[in-house]
C-alpha cells in the first residue's frame, strides 16, 4: 500500500469462527483505475518469493470491486 497512492486505508480481519476464509483483507482505494495501472500489474506480476508462496497456498482468492452505499458515521 505505501507504493500506491489510491490506496488510502488497509484492514485485515481474522475470522471468529471455523468457516472458511479464516480472513479478509479490504482497502480504500480513491480510483477504481489503480487496477489497470502498471504499477499495480507490476506488482502483482513481480512477486516476492514470500508473496508468492502465500498466494500459491491461497484455497481462495477472490477479489471484487464494491462501492459504498452507506456509512453510518
Amino acid at each position: 500500500m505505501n507504493h500506491l497512492e489510491s490506496f488510502q486505508t488497509g484492514a485485515r480481519y481474522s475470522a471468529l469462527d471455523s468457516q472458511i476464509p479464516s480472513w479478509v483483507a479490504l482497502y480504500d482505494v480513491d480510483d477504481t483505475q489503480t487496477f489497470s495501472d502498471e504499477s499495480y500489474t507490476r506488482l502483482r506480476a513481480n512477486r516476492s518469493p514470500r508473496e508468492a508462496n502465500l498466494v500459491k497456498r491461497l484455497s481462495i482468492l477472490d477479489r471484487q470491486t464494491c462501492e459504498l452505499v452507506l456509512d453510518s458515521g
